[in-house]
């Protein structure tokens, strides 16, 4: 697929986003690529200060067969939003046969003729693995929808540009904007309907908290909907058990609409997957119940129903390159900060009462405790799972069941001294979502989560992006 451009001595390029999604690296790469392979005279100029740190970045790029008096560009033949801050500032500074190409994941956009909307987000998080990379499918797809440069030109220069050991994923990104281009642009939006199931687990709200528990526990879910007459009333999940033991009341004689959440998180028909998968990142949600404009549940769009299993399979592989490629990034095998992003977890010991921890989960809004002994060594953890299945399910008194008869006693822990590319191995190897750190006599020094990880790595990711290898600063301990 082209486009139909009016012929001009020069093309002018604008890349606009957020500091830190690689809009200069975008602009390096697509620039690069058409000065030593096709033959075009380049020249790039870019946002600094203040902007490369969160605000409307860009890069802007201008190509020509003669040589380049006037390297900056006031309205452009292309211009391409990641953010919704880019799009806004500059949407009107292009030129009246020029193109607007948006990430739909995230800007939302008004009708134009020459409007691409691509979620490029969407597609790096589900095809490739990582959302870090939609700079790399974007500036693909430029490539391929302007002729600019051809996929093994852009593949040699993004060699050069991505941090070592990331080639492999990166090639993936750039390869999926490629084919993107191929495509018809109408079919690219995604719509929701092929993923919104209809075999949604509801209950009404008088049902009462263990009965809802029983019904979660079956279905393999930890979230169940409220429903009444066909209306979503709201949801009631695990945490919320732990909230009603925490005030003291009695799981099969409390309703769930004492305690379930009524301000809930929902999406249409009408809306994108990109915005769906949004909402499920602000929130930390997993699913989000699709409504009619009545309000009546129409059903459920899981983030697990958006990726098939050889994807998850693939990106859970690369995840584990990608964090030994980015060991250059923290400052190689020598860091040892683990322990400085570790935060603290509450404990309790083996005679605690259920009741007790779930007032404590409750008022620290945690999804589990660490029991120690005496000595403070860990000997278990107990999960609001846990406390789901082994004591609400099975009718036992929260009260009168200590934390030692319903605990995991397998418990898996990491030196604090060990460095994150142990930890995060660890925990994917393990299927963990977290780890206790441990000091060198075996006490319990905190823990550091999945999450934890990850945001650590994609900030370094990004700062390599924005300010080269060489100047990313150590990790402090």
């Amino acid at each position: 697929m082209r486009f139909d451009r009016k012929p001009d001595e020069r093309f002018e390029i604008r890349l606009s986003g957020t500091g830190g999604q690689g809009i200069i690296t975008a602009g390096m790469i697509l620039g690069e690529a058409c000065a030593f392979y096709a033959g075009l005279n380049v020249c790039m100029t870019q946002s600094y200060g203040p902007e490369a740190r969160g605000g409307a970045c860009r890069a802007e790029l201008v190509f020509s067969d003669e040589e380049i008096d006037a390297p900056k560009p006031e309205k452009v033949d292309l211009f391409l939003a990641m953010s919704q801050q880019a799009y806004d500032k500059y949407k009107h500074a292009v030129k009246e046969w020029g193109i607007v190409i948006v990430d739909s994941s995230i800007v939302k956009y008004d009708s134009a003729k020459n409007l691409f909307p691509l979620p490029f987000t969407t597609i790096a998080r589900e095809k490739v693995g990582f959302a870090v990379t939609a700079n790399i499918v974007a500036v693909g797809f430029i490539a391929a929808l302007t002729g600019l440069a051809d996929y093994e030109a852009m593949k040699k220069v993004v060699a050069r540009k991505v941090p070592p050991g990331t080639e492999k994923t990166n090639y993936k990104a750039l390869r999926l904007g490629f084919e993107a281009a191929a495509e018809p642009v109408s079919t690219a939006g995604i719509p929701i309907d092929g993923y919104i199931s209809t075999d949604v687990l509801t209950v009404d709200p008088d049902v009462n908290i263990r009965d809802a528990v029983r019904k979660m526990l079956d279905a393999g879910t930890e979230m169940v909907l409220v429903t009444e007459g066909g209306k979503l009333e709201g949801v009631f999940t695990f945490f919320d058990t732990i909230k009603a033991l925490a005030r003291g009341k009695k799981p099969g004689r409390t309703p769930v609409r004492k305690f379930m959440s009524r301000n809930v998180v929902t999406c249409s028909r009408d809306s994108t997957l990109g915005q769906v998968l949004i909402l499920m990142e602000e929130n930390r949600y997993k699913n989000i119940p699709v409504v009619d404009e009545d309000g009546n549940l129409v059903g459920m769009v899981s983030y697990y129903s958006v990726q098939d299993r050889e994807d998850r399979d693939i990106a859970l592989k690369e995840s584990v390159d990608f964090i030994n490629a980015t060991r250059t990034l923290l400052t190689g095998d020598r860091w040892s900060a683990l322990k400085s992003i570790a935060s603290s977890v509450p404990r309790v010991s083996p005679d605690t009462p259920v009741s007790e921890i779930a007032a404590k989960m409750s008022l620290r809004r945690a999804d589990s405790v660490i029991v120690v002994d005496e000595d403070d060594r860990p000997i278990g953890i107990l999960t609001e799972r846990d406390i789901n299945r082994r004591v609400v399910a099975r009718g036992l008194d929260p009260e009168n069941t200590p934390a030692s008869k319903v605990m995991t006693k397998r418990l898996v822990t990491i030196s604090n001294r060990a460095t994150i590319t142990e930890a995060f191995e660890r925990m994917v190897k393990g299927g963990f979502h977290h780890l206790p750190l441990v000091n060198s006599k075996g006490k319990l020094r905190g823990a550091v989560s999945l999450a934890d990880i990850a945001h650590i790595i994609h900030s370094r990711y990004y700062l390599y992006e924005t300010i080269g290898e060489d100047q990313v600063p150590p990790y402090e301990d």
